[in-house]
C-alpha cells in the first residue's frame, strides 16, 4: 500500500484474528509504520499483488499454505520483498528451511511477547533498509553498464588481481565474444582475442608499472593513473589484425583506493596510411594535460577579529598556522607588530576601519603568502555590535578560494585543448537539432566533403549529403530503436557531386528533461580502406582461379606433394602436405624444411637426400617419424629430380603417404600380444611360431624348448589333443558347432597334469591359428573345496529360516541355499547360480545402497557387509531383507577372491516400524498443531495483558495482571518443555563437540566457567548442547550465588567422564537423586530430568555426588564406543 508521507508499509499474514488485532495496536505505537493484514497466505499473495508494500511479517503454521511455501511462492514470482517469519515454531529445522528459501529474518513469538515485537520492528527496520540499499546499487550498476554500453570504442575494465568486471558491446564486435563469456575471466585471457596469447593489457601496465619493461606497447601518454599507447593485434576481425590506440587508466572506490583499471580500443588502422599526420596528433596527445576527474574541496573557513586599535581579539587555530603563526602570538598585537605585510595589510585596514564606522558589511577578494604559498581568499568583514547597537569589534571570515580559481583556469584551458583536439582530428564531429539540420561540425568536415568551411556546411539538412535516402531512412530507424549506432557504412556526395565512402558512429543526446534533442557523432572517411577492399577481392580472386585446379587435384590425393628449388626451398606445396606440417601453403612457400620441421635431426637426413638427388639425378625413397601438427606421423618418401632447359636438375619434387595408421596397429597388436594377461600361441602348420611371456610361466618351459618343439604331444594328453584337432576339423565346416572356449589339461615341466581353458581363433584364409590358454587349476581346486564346505554349512543351518550365500567374486557364480531361493518363491533349481538375479531383483532405489555397502566392505572400511534392502518376492511383491556377510579369502596381493553371507526376512518388522512411525508422525502432527495454536493464543494473552497494563497503571489491578502473566509463563514452560521432550530419540545420534557447546553457550555476567579439554566428541542425542544449556541454568537458578564453573574429565575403565563442578552451596544428600525426578525443585523442575532423558538415549549416564556446602558436582559417564578424537 502505497502511503503518501513515505511510512514503512507492512502485510501482517496470520489466521489468528487475534494476534493480528492485538499486532496492529503495537505497530500503531511506532509512527514509521503502516500495518495491512491477510488471515492466509492466498490473500497475502493478492494483496502483493494489488498493493505495495515494504516488507512482509508472516506466522509458520497455517492451514493449506503454511509460511515457507508462502514465502517459495513469493520468491518463484521474482519478488525480493524482505521477508520476516515471525512464528511460534522454535525448531532449528523450521528456521534454516526458512533461511534458505530466502526469507530475511526467523523470529520466535517467545514467552514475552512485547520484547519479541521489539525485537521485531528492529528487524524490519533492519530488512527494509538493507532492500532500499541493494536495490540502489543494483540500479547504479545498471547505470554504469548502460553507460558502458553506449561508449562508442571497444571498452573493459578489469579489477585488482585481473579479473574482468566489464566488457562492452563494441568489445563483443570487435571480438567476437560476448560479454557472458568474458566477465570473471582472468590470467589475461581477455588478451587472446587481440594477441592470440596470454600477455599483458594496458590496464595491467597501469595497474603495475614495471610490466611495461617486456611490452611491445608504444607509449604515447606516460602518467601514473593513465596511459595511452599503440599497438598491433593481429587477431582481430578475424585474424586480418589492426592497428589500435588504447587509453587506459585507474579505478578507485568511494574512499580513494584503486580497485581496479578500465582500457578503451579504437581501431586506428585507416590513420597508419597517412604517418605524417599520426605523428603529428601522437605529439598532440604527448603535450596535452590530464583532464581534472574530480571536484576541489572547499578548505574551511578562517576567522580573525579586530579591536578598534587593530589588535587581534581572536584568531582560530587554521588561520593562524596558515600564516606560519599561533593564535596565542597574535592575539592582543596588531599586525604591524607581527610584521605582517603591509602592502596587503594597509587596504586592509582601511576597509575595517570604514565597518567600525558605518557598521556595513563589507566583502572583497586579496592573495595572502601563506606556508603554502601565495593563496587567493574571499573575504568578509562584519560588525560585532554591543548592548548600545554600536560596533564592539569586527570579525573577518576568510575562505580560501585559491583551488576554485585554479580549477576555473584549468577547464577554461582544458576547454581550449578539447576544441583545438576536435577540431584537429581527422575525422568529422558533427552535432545536429532534432529535426536533423546540423548546428555544429568541426574544421575536417568541409575538407573531406569538399566545402569551403564548416560555416557553409551547419544550417544543412543533414540528409541533403546522403547519396541513398534510403540509407538515411535506416540509420534513423536503428538510431530509434537502439539509441546508437556503430561502423555503420554511408555514401556521401561532396559538393562537386562526387561520392565518398563513409563509416558513422552515433548516438543519440537528450535535453536537461531526458527529451531527444538530437544527434551527434564520428564520421570517419573509408575511401581509402573501400578501395584496398576491392583490390584485395579481386587479386584474390585471380590467384583462386589459377590455383583451384591444381590443388583440387592434389586434394584429392593421399599422395602429399612438395616441390624444392636448388636452395632446398620449398616452391610448392600441396593442401593436404602443408596442412600436415601445421601450416597452409602460403605460409610455406620460400621457406626451408628445417624451418618447419619439429624433428632436427630428420630435416637434416631429409635435406642431405635433397642434396644428392640435385647432384645424382636419382630417384632417393625412405621411410621417415616426423612430429607433426597432430603428434608423431609416420610417412614414407621418394625424392624425383626435375631437370630444366640447361639440363641441370632445376627442382626435385618429394611424393609422401602417411602410414601412421599402419604402425600403431602393429604395435597395438604387439602390446595386447604381450600384455593381454593369458597365454597366447601362434600355430602355423600344427608347430608353434610365436608365444608370450604368459606361457613360459603356465607351462615351465624356457623359449628354447618351445621353439625347438614340432610335436605337440609333449605339452598335451593324446586324448585331450584329439579332441582339439576334432573342434578344428569342425570350426573349418560347421563353426557352430564348436564351443568358443573348452576345458583341458597339459602338461607341466614338472610332470603335473593341470586344468585350463583353451580358445582357439583361425584366421580368415589361412592355416594358421591363434590360441588363448588360461590356467584355472587353482580354481578347480577352490571348487572342489568349496563344494565340500557348503555341503556341511548346508546341512547346520537347513533347520533355520536363514538363506546362504557363497559368492566367487572373480567369476560372479553364487551358491544358494533351499532356505535362500523359498524366501523369494522359488526352489533352488529354479535360480540360476548367477549374481544377476540379485541386481535384476534388488529395488531400484536400494541398489546404490547394496553398492556401497559392499565397496565399503571390499575396500576395508567395514568388518560386517550388512545392508538392509527389498527385493522382489516371485509374486511381485517387495519383501525386507537383512543381508550380513563378509570375505573369507583373499589372494596373495590382498584382493578378495570369495564372501559368505547369510539373508534374513525382515518384512513383518519392517511393516510393524512403519505402522510405529506413522503413528508417532500423527501424534506429533497432532501435538505440533495443538502447540502452535496454543502458543498463539498465550501470545495474544500476553500482548493483552501487556496493554492493559499501560492503561491501568498506578492501579491495583496491575498486581492482578502480573500474577495472570506468571501462570502462562508456567504454562508456556511446560509447552516448551513438552516440545523438547518430543524431539528427544525422534533424530539419529550426532557425534558432538561438547567443549563446543561449552564456548558458545551465552554465560550470565558474574559467573566465570573453565575447560580443560577439548577436541573430543560424543556420540549423542542431536539435543546434547541442551544438556550444557540446563546445567548452567540449574548453577545460576539454584546455587545461590555461584561465580564460578569448573569442568574437567577424566578416563577410567567405563568410559570417559565429565566433571561438572559449581561454587555454590550444593545439594543436600537426601536429594541428589530426587533432582532429577520431572517436577521436583522451586521452579518447573523439568531441567535436569530433561539432561538425564537426553544422555541416556545413547547410554550416558548422569548422578550428583557433591558435598554439601561445596557446591555441586555432576559426574557424566560417557561408556566405550560413544566418544573419540576430533576428526
Amino acid at each position: 500500500m502505497a502511503d503518501s508521507d513515505n511510512k514503512i508499509s507492512l502485510l501482517y499474514v496470520d489466521d489468528e484474528a487475534v494476534l493480528i488485532d492485538i499486532m496492529k495496536a503495537f505497530i500503531q505505537q511506532y509512527s514509521e509504520f503502516t500495518l495491512d493484514s491477510a488471515n492466509c497466505a492466498a490473500e497475502g499473495l493478492i494483496k502483493l499483488n494489488t498493493n505495495h508494500y515494504d516488507a512482509v511479517i508472516s506466522d509458520y503454521q497455517m492451514p493449506e499454505t503454511d509460511g515457507i511455501e508462502f514465502l517459495t511462492e513469493i520468491r518463484n514470482t521474482g519478488n525480493e520483498i524482505p521477508f520476516i517469519l515471525y512464528t511460534g515454531k522454535g525448531r532449528e529445522e523450521v528456521a534454516i528451511k526458512a533461511l534458505n528459501a530466502g526469507a530475511d529474518y526467523y523470529l520466535q513469538k517467545g514467552v514475552n511477547p512485547k520484547v519479541s515485537i521489539t525485537e521485531l520492528v528492529n528487524f524490519v527496520r533492519h530488512a527494509v533498509a538493507k532492500n532500499k540499499a541493494e536495490k540502489a546499487v543494483r540500479e547504479q550498476k545498471s547505470k554504469m553498464a548502460d553507460v558502458m554500453n553506449f561508449l562508442p570504442d571497444a571498452t573493459f575494465a578489469i579489477d585488482n588481481s585481473g579479473k574482468v568486471i566489464a566488457w562492452n558491446r563494441s568489445m563483443e564486435k570487435i571480438t567476437g565474444i560476448s560479454a557472458g563469456d568474458m566477465l570473471g575471466r582472468e590470467s589475461y585471457e581477455y588478451s587472446l582475442s587481440f594477441y592470440g596469447k596470454k600477455r599483458p593489457f594496458l590496464t595491467d601496465i597501469v595497474l603495475n608499472k614495471h610490466l611495461v619493461r617486456d611490452s611491445d606497447y608504444f607509449i604515447l601518454y606516460p602518467d601514473d593513473e593513465k596511459l595511452i599507447a599503440e599497438t598491433f593485434a593481429p587477431e582481430l576481425y578475424g585474424g586480418k589484425g589492426a592497428y589500435i590506440r588504447c587509453t587506459a587508466s585507474v579505478l578507485y572506490n568511494s574512499s580513494g583506493e584503486i580497485t581496479g583499471a578500465i582500457e578503451s580500443v579504437r581501431d586506428i588502422s585507416d590513420e597508419k596510411s597517412a604517418e605524417k599526420e599520426r605523428s603529428e596528433l601522437i605529439k598532440k596527445l604527448r603535450e596535452q594535460k590530464s583532464l581534472i576527474d574530480a571536484v576541489f574541496d572547499v578548505t574551511p573557513v578562517n576567522f580573525y577579529v579586530y579591536e578598534r586599535d587593530m589588535k587581534f581579539r581572536y584568531v582560530c587555530t587554521k588561520g593562524a598556522e596558515q600564516i606560519g603563526m599561533k593564535p596565542e602570538e597574535m592575539t592582543g598585537r596588531t599586525w604591524r607588530e607581527l610584521n605582517m605585510p603591509a602592502e596587503l595589510l594597509e587596504p586592509l585596514e582601511e576597509k575595517i576601519k570604514e565597518v567600525f564606522e558605518t557598521g556595513e558589511v563589507f566583502s572583497a577578494y586579496t592573495t595572502y603568502p601563506t606556508v603554502l604559498g601565495n593563496r587567493y581568499y574571499q573575504y568578509e568583514l562584519s560588525p560585532i555590535k554591543d548592548v548600545n547597537g554600536g560596533v564592539d569589534a569586527v570579525v573577518s571570515t576568510a575562505i580560501d578560494i585559491t583551488d576554485i580559481k585554479e580549477a576555473e583556469e584549468a577547464l577554461r584551458q582544458n576547454e581550449i585543448q578539447l576544441k583545438e583536439i576536435i577540431d584537429n582530428i581527422e575525422d568529422i564531429f558533427y552535432r545536429t537539432d532534432s529535426s536533423g539540420k546540423i548546428t555544429h561540425i568541426n574544421s575536417s568536415a568541409h575538407k573531406i566533403l569538399g566545402y569551403s568551411s564548416p560555416d557553409e556546411i551547419i544550417g544543412l539538412q543533414v540528409e541533403e549529403l546522403y547519396a541513398s535516402p534510403e540509407k538515411r531512412e535506416e540509420l534513423k530507424s536503428l538510431l530509434e530503436k537502439n539509441g546508437t549506432v556503430s561502423d555503420y557504412d554511408v555514401c556521401f556526395r561532396n559538393k562537386d557531386g562526387t561520392l565518398i565512402d563513409l563509416s558513422v558512429n552515433s548516438h543519440q543526446i537528450y535535453d536537461r528533461y531526458g527529451q531527444i534533442c538530437g544527434v551527434e557523432g564520428i564520421i570517419r572517411d573509408i575511401s581509402s580502406r573501400k578501395s584496398a577492399e576491392k583490390e584485395t577481392v579481386r587479386i584474390i580472386e585471380k590467384l583462386r582461379n589459377k590455383d583451384c585446379l591444381i590443388n583440387t587435384v592434389f586434394s584429392a590425393s593421399p599422395v602429399y606433394y612438395y616441390v624444392y628449388d636448388r636452395d632446398l626451398n620449398f616452391v610448392y606445396a600441396s593442401p593436404g602436405g602443408a596442412e600436415v606440417l601445421g601450416v597452409t601453403p602460403e605460409e610455406i612457400i620460400g621457406k626451408k624444411k628445417s624451418e618447419n620441421s619439429r624433428n632436427v635431426d630428420f630435416a637434416g637426413i631429409y635435406d642431405d637426400n635433397l642434396r644428392k638427388v640435385f647432384a645424382t639425378g636419382r630417384k632417393i625413397s625412405g621411410e621417415a617419424t616426423y612430429s607433426s601438427a597432430e603428434g608423431i606421423r609416420h610417412f614414407i618418401y621418394e625424392l624425383s629430380p626435375v631437370t630444366g632447359k640447361d639440363g641441370l636438375n632445376e627442382f626435385v619434387v618429394s611424393t609422401a603417404i602417411d602410414i601412421t595408421g599402419y604402425k600403431e596397429k602393429e604395435d597395438l597388436y604387439k602390446t595386447i600380444f604381450e600384455n593381454t594377461g593369458t597365454a597366447m600361441v601362434f600355430i602355423d602348420e600344427h608347430a608353434i611360431r610365436d608365444y608370450n611371456e604368459e606361457l613360459k610361466r603356465i607351462c615351465g618351459y624356457d623359449d628354447d624348448t618351445l621353439r625347438e618343439c614340432s610335436d605337440l604331444r609333449r605339452y598335451i594328453p593324446e586324448e585331450e589333443l584329439k579332441k582339439i584337432r576334432e573342434y578344428y576339423s569342425l570350426r573349418l565346416t560347421d563353426p557352430a558347432s564348436v564351443p568358443d572356449s573348452h576345458e583341458f589339461s597339459f602338461i607341466h615341466k614338472n610332470g603335473e597334469i593341470r586344468d585350463a581353458v583353451i580358445n582357439i581363433g583361425i584366421i580368415p584364409e589361412t592355416e594358421k591359428t591363434v590360441v588363448s590358454i588360461r590356467d584355472i587349476t587353482r580354481e578347480k581346486q577352490s571348487e572342489r573345496e568349496l563344494r565340500e564346505a557348503r555341503e556341511t554349512l548346508n546341512f547346520a543351518i537347513d533347520g533355520t529360516n536363514l538363506g546362504l550365500w557363497d559368492r566367487d567374486l572373480i567369476t560372479n557364480k553364487v551358491f544358494h541355499n533351499d532356505n535362500w531361493a523359498d524366501m523369494f518363491g522359488y526352489s533352488s533349481c529354479e535360480i540360476e547360480d548367477d549374481f544377476r538375479f540379485w541386481k535384476e531383483n534388488i529395488h531400484p532405489d536400494d541398489l546404490p545402497l547394496v553398492y556401497r555397502a559392499h565397496k565399503d566392505h571390499l575396500s576395508g572400511k567395514t568388518e560386517i557387509f550388512d545392508i538392509v534392502c527389498r527385493m522382489r518376492h516371485r509374486n511381485g511383491s517387495w519383501i525386507w531383507i537383512n543381508s550380513k556377510g563378509r570375505v573369507v579369502e583373499w589372494d596373495k596381493n590382498g584382493h578378495a577372491l570369495r564372501m559368505v553371507g547369510l539373508n534374513m526376512d525382515i518384512t513383518r518388522l519392517k511393516e510393524t516400524e512403519e505402522a510405529l512411525r506413522q503413528a508417532n508422525d500423527k501424534l506429533s502432527l497432532l501435538s505440533s498443531i495443538t502447540r502452535h495454536d496454543t502458543f498463539n493464543k498465550i501470545t495474544g494473552i500476553l500482548l493483552s495483558v501487556d496493554l492493559l497494563k499501560e492503561s491501568l497503571a498506578g492501579t491495583d489491578m496491575v498486581s492482578n495482571l502480573e500474577y495472570i502473566e506468571g501462570l502462562v509463563d508456567a504454562i508456556s514452560e511446560e509447552l516448551e518443555f513438552a516440545r523438547d521432550y518430543e524431539d528427544i530419540g525422534s533424530l539419529d545420534l550426532l557425534w558432538q563437540d561438547f567443549a563446543g557447546y561449552l564456548s558458545n553457550e551465552k554465560i550470565p555476567r558474574g559467573i566465570f566457567v573453565s575447560a580443560d579439554f577439548s577436541g573430543i566428541e560424543i556420540l549423542a542425542d542431536p539435543m546434547l548442547g541442551k544438556v550444557v544449556h540446563n546445567l548452567i541454568d540449574n548453577a545460576v537458578r539454584h546455587g545461590n550465588g555461584v561465580t564460578e564453573i569448573t569442568v574437567t574429565h577424566r578416563f577410567t575403565p567405563e568410559g570417559f567422564m565429565i566433571i561438572w563442578e559449581d561454587n555454590g552451596t550444593g545439594i543436600l544428600e537426601g536429594l541428589k537423586e530426587r533432582i532429577f525426578e520431572r517436577g521436583y525443585g522451586t521452579n518447573t523442575g523439568l531441567g535436569l530430568f530433561l539432561v538425564r532423558e537426553i544422555l541416556s538415549i545413547s547410554g550416558i549416564t548422569i548422578r550428583e555426588n557433591g558435598a554439601r556446602g561445596s557446591g555441586a558436582r555432576f559426574e557424566i559417564l560417557v561408556p566405550d564406543g560413544y566418544y573419540r578424537q576430533s576428526i
